[in-house]
């Protein structure tokens, strides 16, 4: 028999680790299960191969009965699991009866499942899928009616509010949280339990939640509210003091300032505590101390500014950062805080205006803002102090290179080369740029060739009106936008904002590309210039080749581009002789051909129709006139 027994019984699978583990493979019968089977809603097991036949016999008998029975017993062990705190397994059991024998149960009863799914999905934190099984319980139809409902069915709908609320407290929904408690309490009264207000605790917390959110909007408000008003005084403080904010500053205040540096701010030792940034935002609810609102500060309160110092002559330039330059201090001891000697420093403050103010280091930040602009305020100057900050509408000739600095930072740019050239210098270079005698040399030929004598003189009264002109007008440009860019960043401000970009592009590559064909032919025309002294020196034996003239011109660039190299100190001081032999050269030449000229044309040679030539091929006079200009143009330019 007991052959015969062992032969029909299924034994349990022998484990991987043989004779060692008997017991292996004993969790897979439902007798001795620790979890529940995946197919039931628990959770899988590493190897899980699906269910077995003796589990599958045994949902066969579970579900042999009435459908109350069944699930009853499904209710039982979810019950059993939920207070074991296996809510996900509890919930797998609610969850198959209701889908096994719930369309075949009475509503009170599919109810109750209900209620006690949605308080798995509860403790699981699943809100979602808690208000639904609620919206379930409520919107059942009432078995009873037109009977009052029962207390079954109260008790149940009572336990449905109340996980509503928590479910819809912990979705922050905090108002439909609230009315669910209420209808809560509503029902309690109606059932003669209102003794037992059950949801007191969770109406404690919802309330204390809502408070906690109107206070955090409160003093969100707050908060805007006090930035509005400090900047408004922050503003104000500012223009009283004659200090004007560059444009794209009308949105927040100092919003683009470095985080690493305080922007400009009121003092705040003479503040009072209801206008210090660190106010409370609100009433303490646990204080009894008098609440003041804050108020902005008053426009009067001293300042202090982040401030740099720029030192243009230092070797090399550089500038100094002042993190807190008080209105109140004067520029002496902010320089000597910065281990600076304020008497071996020259102050200036450039204004908005363009004018330069020179400083005394013994003025006061204050004093000097409301002289720079213009401020009606008691600090303005006294009689006294006059001597100490002199104000030049037009700089002396000492602050020019002040004043043009000061133009450069209204424009918007730092000064970053030295200013070495002096104005000799500067005259000197742009005779020799002109090359007035080596560029009519290299040019004659061609209006006289083409045009004769009288295009050569007349076009240079016409060529040399027109250029005066043009030079002037480029003059008044340049001053007034005096950067190294020239016509570049001229350019940028006399045409629209939006046509900036394709102008400023088209103008630079237009001007790159003349100054390299300037430069080129300019070499050329020496390297020809050469040779050919050197072959009229030999009586015309010497004709140089194109490979001859080619390396003559590509050593000249070389040599020159070395000499433009040199330090802009270096070069001022050479560009000085540019002149004296520019004009020594056309001095000299004018006496050679006075002394060794035998025979002299008649004046009509040179001013009237009689010295025109015209050898173009052309029929036209007029356009052989006009090659003279060429000449014109080719010496005057740049």
């Amino acid at each position: 028999m007991d052959a015969l027994i062992e032969a029909t019984v299924d034994r349990p699978p022998l484990s991987t680790a043989g004779e060692a583990d008997p017991f292996a493979g004993w969790d897979d019968i439902p007798l001795f299960m620790k979890s529940l089977p995946t197919e039931l809603g628990g959770q899988p097991k590493d190897g899980d191969a699906g269910g077995s036949q003796a589990l599958e016999a045994l949902q066969a008998l579970m579900y042999d009965g009435e459908p109350s029975e069944i699930a009853a017993d499904l209710k039982a062990q979810g019950n059993d699991l939920f207070a074991a705190k296996k809510y996900r397994d509890a919930l797998g059991f609610y969850t198959r009866a209701l889908d096994e024998v719930g369309a075949d149960l009475p509503v009170e009863e599919r109810r109750v499942l209900w209620s006690n799914r949605a308080a798995a999905n509860l403790e699981l934190r699943n809100f979602g899928a808690t208000l639904r099984d609620v919206s379930l319980i409520l919107s059942a139809p009432l078995a009873s009616y037109p009977e009052p409902p029962s207390l079954a069915w109260n008790k149940t709908t009572l336990k449905a509010l109340l996980r509503s609320a928590r479910a819809l407290s912990g979705l922050e929904k905090l108002p439909e949280a609230l009315d669910a408690l209420k209808r809560l309490r509503i029902l309690e009264v109606d059932m003669g339990e209102g003794d037992k207000d059950v949801g007191k605790v969770l109406l404690k917390e919802v309330e204390g939640k809502i408070e906690k959110k109107e206070r955090k909007l409160a003093e969100t408000k707050e908060k805007a509210r006090r930035v509005v008003e400090s900047d408004r005084a922050m503003r104000e403080a500012l223009a009283l003091r004659g200090v004007k904010l560059p444009k794209g500053t009308s949105k927040a205040l100092f919003a683009t300032c470095p985080i690493d540096i305080t922007p400009p701010h009121f003092d705040p030792t003479f503040l009072p505590p209801s206008s210090l940034p660190s106010h409370p935002l609100l009433p303490s609810p646990s204080s009894s101390t008098p609440y003041t609102p804050f108020t902005a500060p008053a426009t009067s309160t001293p300042l202090i500014f982040p401030t740099f110092l720029l030192l243009p002559h230092a070797s090399p330039p550089t500038r100094d950062l002042c993190l807190s330059f008080h209105t109140s201090s004067t520029f002496a001891v902010v320089l000597e805080s910065m281990e600076h000697d304020p008497s071996q420093l020259q102050l200036y403050i450039a204004t908005v205006k363009g004018r330069v103010l020179k400083v005394g280091a013994k003025l006061t930040l204050e004093k000097v803002l409301a002289a720079a602009g213009g401020s009606s305020r008691s600090t303005s100057l006294e009689p006294s102090e006059k001597a100490e900050a002199r104000k030049f509408s037009e700089p002396a000739s000492e602050l020019v290179e002040d004043a043009d600095e000061a133009l450069l930072l209204r424009l918007g740019y730092r000064q970053e080369f030295k200013r070495e050239f002096s104005r000799f210098s500067t005259i000197s270079f742009a005779f020799s740029v002109m090359g007035v005698t080596s560029s009519i040399a290299a040019t004659f030929n061609t209006p006289m060739l083409y045009g004769g004598p009288a295009s050569v003189v007349w076009c240079w009264f016409i060529g040399t009106f027109g250029c005066f002109c043009l030079g002037t007008s480029i003059a008044e440009i340049i001053s007034a936008y005096p950067t190294d860019g020239g016509l570049y960043s001229a350019s940028a401000y006399l045409v629209p904002k939006k046509y900036r970009g394709p102008v400023g592009w088209v103008v630079g590559w237009l001007s790159l590309t003349g100054q390299i064909s300037a430069v080129a032919s300019g070499e050329f025309a020496v390297a020809g210039l050469i040779l050919a002294a050197v072959s009229i020196s030999t009586n015309g034996e010497f004709v140089p080749t194109v490979g001859q003239t080619y390396g003559l011109f590509v050593g000249l660039l070389a040599i020159h581009a070395s000499i433009n190299s040199l330090a802009t100190r270096a070069l001022a001081k050479i560009t000085q002789s540019f002149i004296f032999i520019n004009l020594g050269a056309l001095v000299a030449i004018c006496i050679a051909c006075l002394v060794t000229c035998k025979d002299f044309h008649p004046a009509s040679y040179l001013f009237t129709t009689a010295g025109l030539d015209n050898q173009t091929g052309w029929s036209s006079n007029g356009l052989s006139f006009l090659f003279g200009i060429l000449s014109v143009s080719w010496t005057m330019t740049d």
